[in-house]
């Protein structure tokens, strides 16, 4: 009688495989064929995104002069603007020049120019001066296009990123303040996207002593992304031809990163040394030749920024 029962569940088990599970296999593997081929067309598609956006706005926060590696949030100058607004603070007529080739496809280019202006209060008494200046941050890169489904390379594309801003320094009481205001972009071949954030900074002197802070790229998010919001405080002591700086930056997807650095000027030539702490201990070498109506920087760091060792920038005063 068990062998029967065991035979006969077997048999009803067959035939149950035969007509119900076999053809109803026949539409599932096709249906679900057609979903996986679905899901992975989206994992490819979202993996070769080249929707303007998608690939975020960090090249706001790369370095591009030998000055961002050892001026901190507390100093003043036009190489200085994109760390504080405030920084062109008596800053006169001058245009500052930078150009890096990173890897292959890579470019990153600035231009900035500084000037002022004097106006008078509401009576026309008092003189009030505006310091400004005006410039353009440009970082392009060549990409591969490829199969969504296969990943077989069909050709090349394009990607530009660029900000354009504008920046206004004035002093209220014994306190700068700053504020830039930048148009981000970023386009892939024909396609392009366009947002707005804003830098606010302030400068204050204290004897030998500098105090600086500022906070960088408060925008709203574009296609999903968030700008790199960035803040900045620190204190310069200048004694003589030395300089000591110290800055602590914290941005909203980094850990935060703590720059001490030290400046000597000896005639036209100013040696630069600085130390950064982030994930790990970094060492920034540099010079400046001040000669007539221009300066030439270079800068050395052993943290690889795309790539590349050293930076290099030329500043020009009218």
């Amino acid at each position: 009688m068990r062998l029967g029962k065991i035979a006969t569940r077997r048999s009803r088990r067959s035939i149950f495989l035969s007509t119900i599970l076999y053809p109803l296999s026949s539409v599932l593997y096709p249906l679900f064929a057609i979903c996986y081929l679905l899901f992975v067309s989206n994992a490819f598609g979202s993996f070769f995104d080249n929707s303007p956006g998608k690939t975020g706005f960090n090249f706001l926060l790369l370095p591009l002069t030998p000055s961002s590696l050892f001026k901190g949030v507390a100093d003043y100058g036009i190489s200085n603007l994109e760390k504080n607004p405030a920084s062109i603070w008596e800053e006169n007529l001058s245009f500052e020049v930078s150009q890096l080739n990173y890897f292959e496809g890579l470019k990153f280019n600035s231009a900035k120019l500084s000037f002022n202006f004097q106006t008078t209060d509401a009576f026309g008494e008092n003189p009030q001066n505006h310091y400004l200046a005006i410039g353009i941050r440009d970082f392009s890169e060549t990409d591969e296009k490829r199969e969504a489904f296969t990943g077989i390379k069909t050709g090349n594309f394009n990607i530009t990123s660029r900000a354009i801003f504008l920046s206004w320094a004035l002093k209220i009481g014994k306190t700068i303040y700053g504020i830039t205001g930048k148009s981000v972009s970023q386009k892939i071949e024909t396609d392009s996207l366009t947002g707005v954030c804003l830098d606010f900074g302030l400068l204050k002197d204290i004897k030998n002593f500098t105090i600086g802070a500022s906070v960088l790229n408060i925008g709203s998010k574009i296609s999903g992304n968030s700008f790199p919001t960035t803040l900045n405080t620190g204190v310069s002591y200048f004694s003589g031809s030395n300089q000591l700086n110290l800055e602590v930056k914290k941005t909203s997807f980094e850990k935060e990163k703590i720059l001490l650095s030290f400046g000597k000027r000896i005639n036209f030539i100013t040696l630069l040394f600085g130390i950064e702490k982030q994930n790990e201990l970094s060492y920034n070498f540099g010079v400046m030749f001040e000669l007539k109506n221009f300066d030439f920087s270079c800068g050395f760091s052993s943290k690889k920024y795309l790539g590349v060792y050293q930076i290099y920038s030329i500043n020009f005063y009218f």
